[in-house]
């Protein structure tokens, strides 16, 4: 997710620390089904990510909740304002990491669904880290949490505006299966 920049040092570091015999795999986000499948079989323990709807047979807490803006190129349109209505923002073409064949793990395109609108992906990309690299010199419009907006602007020439009320705040949590909740390994990790 967005946040990983943010949380995976420092849970490497907590985990390295307290832990140093610990193995942690951090993978790709797998497809909705693949992740129940992988939960439900102890594959993965955990689950960091935002989602609107969360599954119901999971466990969850939510550990950040965060302001949703778009990231535009200086040049772009939506540069010379401070929010964009929703009708500008469905008008425009987007970039997403999520790919447009899976929508239900984009927070973005969920949200939409909930008032039966959707977005216009015109690129998707496989990696958070890509869109700085791409976005400055388009006119695509780039939807993410404000923490990981204000490191790409801090970075790269871009404008962050507000988005429209309709997406709400992002909520980040971890997620777990039932069968992994009162295993003392998965609670001390779900602590960390």
């Amino acid at each position: 997710n967005c946040l990983g920049m943010f949380l995976i040092p420092e849970i490497v570091r907590i985990l390295h620390g307290e832990a140093p015999l610990t193995r942690v795999d951090f993978r790709k986000m797998p497809s909705q089904d693949d992740l129940m499948a992988q939960l439900e079989t102890g594959e993965v323990d955990i689950l960091i990510g935002n989602w609107v709807h969360l599954p119901k047979n999971l466990r969850c807490i939510t550990i950040f909740t965060c302001d949703i803006v778009c990231v535009v190129g200086n040049d772009h349109p939506f540069a010379r304002k401070k929010r964009v209505n929703i009708e500008e923002y469905l008008q425009a073409d987007h970039l997403s990491p999520t790919p447009s064949t899976d929508s239900a793990l984009s927070p973005i395109s969920t949200q939409l669904a909930t008032h039966s609108l959707a977005r216009r992906i015109a690129v998707s990309l496989p990696e958070y880290n890509i869109v700085p690299y791409v976005l400055p010199e388009t006119d695509l419009v780039f939807t993410t949490g404000k923490p990981f907006a204000e490191h790409i602007a801090s970075q790269i020439p871009v404008t962050l505006v507000e988005a429209p009320p309709e997406l709400g705040r992002m909520r980040f949590s971890v997620l777990w299966h039932e069968r992994a909740h009162t295993s003392p390994a998965s609670r001390w990790l779900r602590n960390v």
